[in-house]
């Protein structure tokens, strides 16, 4: 992303950069000395790179950094955001949450079916009925894809986002609420492939 983009148009206060398959920002992109009002960086592949950017940025009110591929929340540039409103960290496998003092300055609700992490195989630690035959546990997780689930066995989340897929995937598990296809060539699809997703609430399809 150019560096002088936020400069040079003074009255940008909304700046949203998802879903891009964006890795890299310049240095000086916020580095406009202004405030913005929401910045929206979900779906991006910025990483953990983004609080070096996050860094030179003024304020901001709503911050969205869901699926970012983040895996720790930098405290010292959090710290900086002292009227930030809304934070969404969703869809990230953060393994390094040091400090939660932040989490109350910016009234930011953690609630546990939303503290995801991934996994490969379902059946470690959500049951121990796996020498049934109709199990949920039996269930592998799709090739190519990532799979996440909240501490409390909720809100389970298959991701196949952008993976090349031409058919619906076989082997979904069962505790899957929500199921991401879109961005795929999509060629058909048999309807017995989502039988026993009984928890399935959402579907992206879009291309």
């Amino acid at each position: 992303m150019p560096g002088n983009l936020l400069k040079d148009n003074i009255n940008i206060k909304d700046v949203g950069l998802g879903p891009n398959p964006i890795s890299q920002i310049d240095d000086e992109f916020f580095h406009s000395g202004k405030e913005m009002k929401a910045l929206v960086l979900g779906s991006t592949r910025v990483g953990d790179s983004i609080w070096n950017y996050l860094y030179d940025l003024k304020t901001v009110h709503e911050l969205q950094l869901g699926k970012c591929s983040l895996t720790y929340i930098n405290i010292t540039v959090m710290d900086r955001f002292g009227r930030l409103q809304h934070l969404d960290l969703s869809r990230n496998n953060l393994s390094k949450l040091l400090n939660w003092t932040f989490i109350n300055q910016v009234n930011l609700t953690a609630q546990l079916e939303n503290m995801l992490c991934e996994f490969e195989d379902p059946c470690v630690g959500i049951c121990d009925c796996c020498q049934s035959l109709s199990c949920n546990c039996k269930m592998a997780y799709p090739t190519n894809c990532t799979c996440l689930m909240a501490f409390n066995h909720q809100n389970g989340i298959v991701d196949c986002s952008n993976k090349d897929i031409n058919n619906v995937t076989e082997n979904i598990p069962t505790i899957a609420e929500t199921f991401y296809l879109d961005g795929n060539d999509l060629v058909y699809s048999r309807s017995a492939i989502f039988s026993g997703l009984y928890q399935l609430k959402t579907l992206y399809l879009i291309s």
